[in-house]
This record gives C-alpha cells, sequence and structure tokens, in this order.
C-alpha cells in the first residue's frame, strides 16, 4: 500500500527542486527524504527519480505520479485548517448587562467588530442604569458604575475617573453660570440616583488644586434623571445644570453644546467596573471581555 506521507514527501522534494532544499523546508535530514523516496519507489514498482551530478530529474512515471498528487498537501492543509477552525469556531449565548453612557460613548462604534468575528454567538445586549443580580437576571457579563451585590461575582474595574458639572450656553444666557459653590446653591440642578434606586441629595465637591477643600453641598432641584444620555440632552436642552462623565461629554463640550461649571471642583469618583461569575469557563465570554479590553484601551489613547 502506497504511504501517504512518502507521496508528500516525493511531491515536496520535486517542489524544492532538490533533496537538501526539501529537508531544510521540512525540517528533516536528506537521509530520511532519501528513504522515504525510496520507499515510494519500491511500492510504485518504478524509479520516479533520476539521480545524477545535478540532483535529479523526473522519469516519466515521475512525472506522472507528480501531475496527480502535487496539489495532495494543498488539499490536506486546507481541510484540516477548516476542521481546527470548525472545532475552535466561538458558539453559544451571551447575555450582556451595559451601562448605557459606555454602550454609547465607547462601545457602540465597535460591537459590530465582535459579531462579525463570531457569528456563531448570539449577544443580547440589555441596557442598564441601575445595579443588577447576575443570577437573578440572568446575565454573563455586566458593564456598570454599581458594584454588585452577590459575594460570588469577581470584579475588575475597567474605568475611572471624575464627575463634573456641565450646562448649556442658552442656561448661562438665561440664569447665568455660577462663580462658586454658594452660587450653585440657586441653581437648577439634575439629581440622579444611587446604587439602590434612592436619589442623592448631597455631594462632596472636591477642589481639584486644593486637595484639602472639601464641601458636602446639597444639590438643589425637583427633577431625577437615571440615565446618563437622557440626562445629558436634558443640559442641552437649556434649563438644568448636571453632572456628567468627562470623557463622555468631550465631544459635546467641543462643539459648544455643552459647558463645565465650576471646573476647578469635582464632585464624586466614578469606576466602572466589569462584573462576572467568578467561575465562569465560557469561551465566548472570556473572547468578548478581551474584546472589551482592547476597546477600551484604543478608545483611552
Amino acid at each position: 500500500m502506497i504511504s501517504c506521507d512518502d507521496v508528500l514527501f516525493f511531491v515536496d522534494v520535486v517542489k524544492a527542486g532538490s533533496f537538501n532544499k526539501a529537508a531544510v523546508a521540512l525540517n528533516t535530514t536528506q537521509a530520511t527524504i532519501s528513504r522515504r523516496i525510496q520507499s515510494l519507489e519500491e511500492t510504485t514498482q518504478q524509479q520516479l527519480l533520476i539521480r545524477n551530478s545535478r540532483g535529479f530529474t523526473l522519469s516519466q512515471a515521475g512525472n506522472e505520479l507528480y501531475a496527480k498528487f502535487e496539489g495532495l498537501g494543498k488539499i490536506l492543509h486546507n481541510d484540516l485548517s477548516n476542521i481546527l477552525s470548525s472545532k475552535r469556531e466561538l458558539k453559544g449565548t451571551l447575555n450582556i448587562a451595559i451601562f448605557s453612557a459606555f454602550m454609547h460613548k465607547v462601545l457602540l462604534p465597535h460591537i459590530h467588530e465582535f459579531t462579525y468575528k463570531h457569528p456563531q454567538v448570539k449577544v443580547i445586549v440589555r441596557i442598564i442604569n441601575k445595579s443588577v443580580d447576575l443570577i437573578r437576571d440572568k446575565f454573563d457579563l455586566v458593564i456598570s458604575p454599581m458594584l454588585p451585590n452577590s459575594e460570588i461575582a469577581k470584579v475588575k474595574v475597567i474605568f475611572k475617573t471624575k464627575l463634573k458639572l456641565y450646562c448649556s450656553e442658552d442656561y448661562i444666557k438665561t440664569y447665568g453660570k455660577p462663580q462658586t459653590l454658594e452660587e450653585l446653591k440657586e441653581h437648577h440642578l439634575l439629581k440622579h440616583f444611587a446604587d439602590a434606586g434612592t436619589p442623592v441629595e448631597y455631594y462632596m465637591a472636591k477642589h481639584e488644586d486644593l486637595t484639602t477643600e472639601e464641601q458636602l453641598i446639597a444639590f438643589p432641584g425637583a427633577l431625577y434623571i437615571r440615565d446618563t444620555i437622557f440626562g445629558n440632552l436634558v443640559t442641552q436642552a437649556g434649563h438644568y445644570i448636571s453632572l456628567g462623565i468627562p470623557e463622555f461629554v468631550n465631544e459635546e463640550v467641543l462643539a459648544g453644546r455643552m459647558v463645565e461649571v465650576l471646573p476647578e471642583y469635582s464632585f464624586s469618583d466614578l469606576s466602572l467596573y466589569l462584573i462576572r461569575y467568578g467561575s465562569s469557563s465560557n469561551p465566548a465570554e472570556r473572547e468578548f471581555i478581551k474584546f472589551i479590553e482592547t476597546v477600551i484601551k484604543g478608545w483611552q489613547q
């Protein structure tokens, strides 16, 4: 019976043009190649290579054999690659909860890159602005500024910033722009919600240069907003001052749609967390985490 390996060695020798070049390409010895060719000639009972001082030429039988099996190596390589690729192809479903501002400003321009690359992974995204329960809500991954209640969750900080105050030019024309924390108390501010869903009435104002200056201030106002993106739109409408994430409103500031208020102060630290089950072994989940980290790295540059 003809050995497939012997045929492949024969084809590689003919393509290389010499035993030495074939040995280098195949990471083996000339002696091994010679034995393979000899074995093939004995099996076929025909001389395939005519040796000479310059190397070899093909006999008629050698020409016929080479013409028949020239593409065998490529076919085998492609078939094997397809089999391995099929085994590596990610499949399944990912249920993901994502903080609205992060989805809108960071992930939205890139989410197609993951789904195009892994078409067999169904990615179900829910936009959130409140804390969620991994087990109860059946999420594989959560990206949120709110820490989970579950003790089995694995938490990683993926982004840190400080909240600042913003308003619009129309607001300044109508109501003026506060120059001090004391003046701020006379203005109209949007209010936000804490992790537990309760309204936040007080914020700690920290001076960016004078690190020792901190002041707990009450935010006046009666309008409460849970969604950060919607809060930015309300701010741009011209009747409220609102807290914003500097990295997420940079485009609006550069375009003149929003103006920073009391830029020397920050009003809260904010972290975004990537939250998942501590014991998860889902390959699609691990791949999506790497994708998220790559997107964030590119966005921050």
